[in-house]
């Protein structure tokens, strides 16, 4: 792909993430005012705050206007880069960005030591059961898949705390520090379980349609060990497309990490999206929604780009021929 294919191809993934971005911003914006139940006037303030309180509040943030009128006042802040002030008295001096933005490192913490721990796991079981097809030992993996797809991140998550923290001691609970590395270990070993299983899967067949290609016969009619054949030539070719579903699943990984949050009493961008849905503070829910698609775009786009730029067979389509 030459540099002006690939910078239309660029082009083309931007444009259709702005539109992306501004369908969901839409359908947030008209699932909280029109489908939600409940003020946010009467949920910040209280059930006893007076009428004059509720009045100055619904028009300090335009929610006495009609709606046509909030949705243009919320499209002219994303325009602008603005978010929006939360509702909430804690963090009026603050815009939602602000807000955001000190939240957000602890759930880029959390989803970033799932896919490492994901990768651990799936990348050696996936290619010892590519290697041992129909063996006991993929047939293992393969239910461990299935159990790892199948468990909620809301009973696996209690389960292990009161192995490794209460019966065990080995591990200290999860909420009570969370600055400590070790606070890190079971909430990042829930979230990236279920990645792991789908990783796994997508490694062993993977591996499989790579040790069938003409290079791999080749290589081992020269006489390559099979330690070189493996690393040098199947396992090289046979990242391709799991490095590629990794970066499909990093926006899962921020959606699994709102349970895995409150499960474990972590700050981030899940506890906060949950508070904001109970106290009806839009502009924090609007916010976090953006900034949950807006990251599952810029990796799927960086993940494309870099795979077209690799991968010959992407470059055919690229060219749109």
């Amino acid at each position: 792909m030459t540099a002006a294919n690939l910078g239309w191809f660029a082009l083309r993934r931007i444009s259709w993430a702005l539109v992306a971005i501004a369908l969901l911003a839409t359908l947030v914006f008209l699932v909280l005012r029109v489908f939600t139940p409940g003020d946010p006037a009467i949920n910040i303030l209280g059930e006893n705050a007076s009428e004059a309180d509720l009045r100055a509040f619904r028009q300090r943030y335009q929610l006495d206007r009609p709606l046509s009128d909030q949705y243009r006042h919320f499209v002219s802040n994303l325009a602008h880069g603005s978010l929006g002030h939360s509702y909430e008295v804690l963090h009026r001096k603050y815009p939602v960005t602000a807000v955001i933005a000190e939240q957000f490192p602890w759930t880029m913490e959390l989803a970033l030591a799932s896919m490492f721990i994901a990768f651990l796991i799936a990348v050696p079981l996936g290619l010892i059961s590519a290697l041992r097809q129909y063996s006991w030992v993929d047939n293992s993996a393969t239910l461990l898949a299935f159990l790892g797809v199948a468990i909620p991140n809301f009973w696996l998550g209690p389960m292990l705390i009161v192995l490794f923290t209460i019966k065990l001691h080995w591990l200290p609970n999860p909420a009570g520090d969370v600055v400590r590395f070790t606070s890190l270990i079971l909430p990042a070993f829930v979230l990236g379980t279920a990645l792991s299983a789908k990783l796994m899967r997508m490694v062993r067949s993977s591996t499989l349609e790579v040790l069938d290609e003409d290079f791999v016969r080749t290589a081992r009619a020269k006489g390559a060990s099979s330690r070189r054949v493996l690393f040098r030539h199947v396992l090289r070719n046979a990242m391709i497309p799991v490095v590629t579903v990794m970066g499909m699943q990093f926006g899962a990984l921020l959606g699994g990490a709102i349970v895995t949050e409150k499960v474990f009493a972590r700050p981030g961008l899940g506890t906060l999206l949950l508070h904001a849905i109970e106290k009806r503070d839009f502009n924090v829910v609007q916010g976090c929604a953006v900034t949950i698609l807006l990251c599952y775009i810029v990796v799927n786009t960086v993940v494309d780009l870099l795979y077209a730029a690799i991968d010959p067979r992407i470059r055919v389509a690229g060219d749109g021929r």
